[in-house]
């Protein structure tokens, strides 16, 4: 299954290459999409797991810390500072990893 309207399979093969806007903007669109569901829903099980109420103040607050500083984190990736950074256009955001942690009783 070929799809031409993006490119032959040797131009797809290229780096250099550029998908025309459309199909450009509606993956560019997806991949946000995908980054913010996978950043908010760990903030939201951990919240979950530390008591916090659906919606309430303090889940409210984490979910937004994730946010802020995925993006910081993006920008530090995407921009660079000095010899940080890989300066590709890459999205960070929290790890489901985290919510390993907060089923266990190990910190308590």
């Amino acid at each position: 299954m070929t799809n031409t309207k993006i490119g032959t399979s040797e131009q797809l093969k290229d780096p250099n290459h550029e998908i025309p806007f459309g199909p450009r903007t509606a993956l560019g669109i997806q991949h946000v999409l995908a980054m913010f569901a996978s950043n908010v829903t760990p903030s939201i099980i951990i919240a979950g797991a530390a008591g916090f109420a659906f919606g309430g103040e303090d889940m409210v607050y984490l979910v937004q810390m994730a946010m802020l500083f995925a993006g910081v984190a993006t920008l530090f990736q995407t921009i660079g500072f000095g010899p940080i950074g890989a300066r590709l256009p890459v999205m960070q955001g929290t790890s489901p990893k985290l919510c390993l942690c907060s089923d266990h009783d190990w910190y308590r």
